[in-house]
């Protein structure tokens, strides 16, 4: 009777072990994901932060850094003009936002912006 016993949990450890493997990765994968979107996110929310620097204080070069907790990444931006050679660069007025982000877990990811943003006519 005890042997018999001992061989049922045997089994059903042998069958629901794969199980929590599978659960275990996929939550692993989810996570990871979600940690990229979230950080997509606060880039573009950087970016954003940004475009309301350029209006208000009218600079035409601006970089600096950013720290977020969750996920805990480095998010370092900088606006310049468009590159020479670029279909863009015959567009007067518009200026590229380069968001860098790095993180230990998700590595470096870049997000680019162009903005249009034409000089206000005094009244």
């Amino acid at each position: 009777m005890l042997m018999e016993v001992l061989i049922a949990i045997a089994v059903v450890g042998l069958m629901i072990t794969p199980i929590f493997v599978m659960q275990s990765g996929s939550l692993r994968g989810i996570s990871r994901y979600s940690d990229k979107i979230r950080l997509l996110f606060s880039a573009k929310n950087v970016a954003v932060k940004v475009v309301v620097k350029l209006e208000e204080e009218k600079e035409e070069e601006l970089s600096g850094t950013e720290q977020i907790n969750r996920p805990s990444a480095t998010l370092t931006y900088s606006v310049g003009d468009i590159k020479k050679g670029s279909s863009l660069e015959e567009v007067k007025d518009m200026h590229k936002i380069q968001v860098a982000t790095q993180t230990r877990r998700a590595g470096k990811e870049s997000v680019v912006a162009f903005v249009y943003m034409p000089e206000r006519e005094k009244k």
